[in-house]
Protein backbone atom coordinates (compact mmCIF):
# COMPACT_ATOMS: atom_id res chain seq x y z
CA UNK A 1 0.00 0.00 0.00
CA UNK A 2 1.13 3.64 -0.80
CA UNK A 3 0.79 6.43 1.69
CA UNK A 4 -0.07 9.88 -0.11
CA UNK A 5 3.54 11.14 1.04
CA UNK A 6 4.66 8.46 -1.33
CA UNK A 7 6.39 5.51 1.20
CA UNK A 8 5.52 2.57 0.91
CA UNK A 9 4.06 0.60 4.19
CA UNK A 10 4.05 -3.01 4.88
CA UNK A 11 1.64 -4.80 6.89
CA UNK A 12 0.89 -8.54 9.04
CA UNK A 13 -1.46 -9.36 10.98
CA UNK A 14 -0.97 -12.81 13.05
CA UNK A 15 -4.72 -13.63 12.11
CA UNK A 16 -6.64 -12.35 14.63
CA UNK A 17 -6.70 -8.12 15.43
CA UNK A 18 -2.90 -8.15 15.90
CA UNK A 19 -1.61 -5.77 13.02
CA UNK A 20 2.03 -4.43 12.15
CA UNK A 21 2.71 -1.71 10.06
CA UNK A 22 5.69 -0.51 9.35
CA UNK A 23 7.33 2.51 6.78
CA UNK A 24 10.87 3.82 6.32
CA UNK A 25 12.20 3.94 9.97
CA UNK A 26 8.73 3.72 12.44
CA UNK A 27 6.38 0.84 13.18
CA UNK A 28 3.22 1.10 14.29
CA UNK A 29 0.95 -1.58 15.59
CA UNK A 30 -2.71 -2.14 15.74
CA UNK A 31 -4.69 -4.45 18.63
CA UNK A 32 -7.77 -3.63 16.54
CA UNK A 33 -7.20 -4.98 13.22
CA UNK A 34 -6.24 -1.68 11.89
CA UNK A 35 -9.11 1.17 13.64
CA UNK A 36 -6.05 2.81 15.67
CA UNK A 37 -2.29 2.74 14.85
CA UNK A 38 -0.60 3.29 17.72
CA UNK A 39 3.58 4.40 17.44
CA UNK A 40 5.67 1.49 18.63
CA UNK A 41 8.75 4.35 19.01
CA UNK A 42 11.26 1.54 17.42
CA UNK A 43 14.38 1.71 18.52
CA UNK A 44 17.69 -0.29 17.25
CA UNK A 45 18.58 -0.62 13.38
CA UNK A 46 14.88 0.71 12.47
CA UNK A 47 14.52 3.48 14.47
CA UNK A 48 18.61 4.76 13.85
CA UNK A 49 18.06 8.00 11.89
CA UNK A 50 21.86 7.62 10.83
CA UNK A 51 20.57 4.19 8.92
CA UNK A 52 17.10 4.68 7.55
CA UNK A 53 15.81 0.97 6.81
CA UNK A 54 13.75 0.00 3.46
CA UNK A 55 11.27 -2.43 4.95
CA UNK A 56 9.77 -5.11 2.30
CA UNK A 57 7.63 -7.37 4.44
CA UNK A 58 6.89 -8.26 7.77
CA UNK A 59 6.18 -11.23 9.31
CA UNK A 60 4.61 -12.16 12.75
CA UNK A 61 5.49 -15.35 13.82
CA UNK A 62 2.54 -17.85 14.33
CA UNK A 63 4.08 -19.56 17.66
CA UNK A 64 4.62 -15.51 19.26
CA UNK A 65 2.58 -12.83 18.61
CA UNK A 66 5.53 -10.48 19.79
CA UNK A 67 8.43 -11.85 17.76
CA UNK A 68 8.17 -10.02 14.38
CA UNK A 69 10.62 -10.08 11.31
CA UNK A 70 11.70 -7.45 8.79
CA UNK A 71 12.85 -8.00 5.43
CA UNK A 72 14.92 -5.20 4.50
CA UNK A 73 15.85 -4.30 0.84
CA UNK A 74 18.15 -2.05 -0.90
CA UNK A 75 17.14 1.63 -2.11
CA UNK A 76 17.77 4.43 -3.46
CA UNK A 77 18.79 7.90 -1.91
CA UNK A 78 19.44 10.67 -4.49
CA UNK A 79 21.55 8.79 -6.77
CA UNK A 80 23.04 6.38 -4.24
CA UNK A 81 22.10 2.75 -4.05
CA UNK A 82 21.87 1.65 -0.36
CA UNK A 83 22.22 -2.02 0.80
CA UNK A 84 19.80 -3.66 2.74
CA UNK A 85 20.18 -4.82 6.44
CA UNK A 86 18.63 -8.60 5.74
CA UNK A 87 16.65 -9.73 8.60
CA UNK A 88 15.84 -8.02 11.10
CA UNK A 89 13.78 -9.64 14.54
CA UNK A 90 11.98 -8.29 17.15
CA UNK A 91 10.99 -9.93 20.21
CA UNK A 92 9.08 -7.18 22.08
CA UNK A 93 6.04 -6.77 18.95
CA UNK A 94 7.87 -4.10 16.99
CA UNK A 95 9.84 -1.70 19.94
CA UNK A 96 13.13 -2.86 19.30
CA UNK A 97 14.60 -4.29 16.20
CA UNK A 98 18.39 -6.18 16.31
CA UNK A 99 20.14 -7.78 13.06
CA UNK A 100 19.13 -11.68 12.67
CA UNK A 101 20.76 -12.50 9.12
CA UNK A 102 22.74 -15.75 10.59
CA UNK A 103 25.30 -15.49 8.04
CA UNK A 104 23.00 -14.76 5.15
CA UNK A 105 25.47 -13.55 2.28
CA UNK A 106 22.65 -11.23 0.59
CA UNK A 107 21.36 -8.85 2.81
CA UNK A 108 18.38 -7.50 -0.04
CA UNK A 109 15.72 -9.85 1.37
CA UNK A 110 12.30 -9.04 -0.76
CA UNK A 111 9.93 -11.26 1.32
CA UNK A 112 9.56 -14.08 4.04
CA UNK A 113 7.89 -17.32 4.82
CA UNK A 114 7.69 -19.12 7.93
CA UNK A 115 7.87 -23.08 7.84
CA UNK A 116 4.34 -24.76 8.36
CA UNK A 117 5.46 -25.60 11.99
CA UNK A 118 6.91 -22.05 12.58
CA UNK A 119 10.21 -22.93 13.68
CA UNK A 120 12.18 -21.79 10.86
CA UNK A 121 11.59 -18.70 8.49
CA UNK A 122 12.46 -18.48 4.70
CA UNK A 123 13.97 -15.39 3.33
CA UNK A 124 14.01 -14.63 -0.25
CA UNK A 125 16.45 -12.62 -1.92
CA UNK A 126 16.18 -11.71 -5.97
CA UNK A 127 19.47 -12.36 -6.87
CA UNK A 128 20.65 -15.81 -4.10
CA UNK A 129 17.50 -17.52 -3.87
CA UNK A 130 15.96 -18.61 -0.60
CA UNK A 131 17.09 -19.33 2.50
CA UNK A 132 16.45 -21.37 5.74
CA UNK A 133 16.67 -19.50 8.93
CA UNK A 134 16.16 -21.57 12.23
CA UNK A 135 14.75 -20.22 14.89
Amino acid sequence: MQTNSGEYVRASTDGADRLVVATAGQVYGSDDAGRTLISKQATGVIGSPQSPVMIRELAISPLDPDLIFAATGSWRQETLVKGGHGVLRSDDGGHTWREFSNGLSDLDISALAFAPDGHSLFALTPQSGAYRIRL
